[in-house]
Parts: structure tokens; C-alpha cells; sequence
């Protein structure tokens, strides 16, 4: 990965530019990491703020499911623009078809079996934090 990721930096920047629901967002992200970085027991590398983002994100989908279930759209729209925030921070995730050609490959050379484990074990380690393991999990089973 490219340039380190600073929410602080970023956090002041929208501070001043007055932009409140980025501030609020990027205030919850800068705690997480800090809670983390304290359990954790020193500075985090890119790749562990990149893990804590994917939790924020994660926690902000099955909300905003949540809260569309229970007809609140006030809150899903917040949680909806705090996930707009997140995604700016994480990579690029692959489309469906980009999964499904690397799973058909992984087929074909042999790597995926019988055992749905083991293949999700296999594809999450080669697909490594580029595409949803969700995703991955249904495509396997249409697949195998």
C-alpha cells in the first residue's frame, strides 16, 4: 500500500472545512483505531487500520440492513453517510465477475475440492481483503 493512512490529518482538515457529518465519522474511525491500537499494544501498521476499517464497515452495512428492516430511514441515511467515509479509506474491492473468473481459476488448477472450508480457506488467503468473503462464499457454492 502506497502513503500511510492518517484519520487524525484528515479529521482536522474537515474540522476546518466545517464538513460535520465527515468530522463525526472520522471521529468514531480515529477512536476504533485508537481502541485497537492500545489492545493491541503498538502503533498500527496500514494493514491493521485497514482491518479495523473493514469491522467499521462491516458494523455500518448490517445497520443500515437494520434499520431499512425497521423503516428508520433517518438513522440508516447517517449510518449510510459515516460507510461513504469508510469506503474512501479502504481499497478497491473487486466486482463479482473479477471473483468468479479467480475462483474458476483456482478450480481449474486444481486448488479448490469437495470441502467448503478448506476452499474458503483457499480463496480468502488469495483473494486477501479484495472482495467480501459473503460474496466469496456464495459464488463457491453456485460454483462447486
Amino acid at each position: 500500500m502506497g502513503q500511510p493512512i492518517n484519520l487524525d490529518a484528515d479529521l482536522a482538515q474537515a474540522f476546518k472545512a466545517r464538513d460535520l457529518n465527515k468530522v463525526a465519522a472520522l471521529r468514531l474511525l480515529v477512536a476504533a483505531t485508537h481502541n485497537e491500537k492500545i489492545a493491541k499494544g503498538h502503533e498500527l501498521s496500514n494493514e491493521e487500520i485497514i482491518a479495523v476499517l473493514k469491522k467499521e464497515a462491516k458494523k455500518r452495512s448490517e445497520s443500515i440492513a437494520m434499520y431499512q428492516k425497521a423503516d428508520r430511514k433517518d438513522l440508516a441515511d447517517k449510518e449510510m453517510a459515516e460507510l461513504q467515509v469508510i469506503k474512501v479509506y479502504l481499497p478497491a474491492q473487486m466486482s463479482e465477475l473479477e471473483v468468479r473468473e479467480v475462483i474458476a481459476k483456482m478450480k481449474a488448477e486444481g486448488m479448490l475440492g469437495s470441502d467448503f472450508g478448506a476452499n474458503m480457506k483457499a480463496a480468502m488467503a488469495k483473494l486477501k481483503g479484495q472482495a467480501d468473503g459473503g460474496l466469496i462464499a456464495s459464488l463457491i457454492k453456485e460454483m462447486l
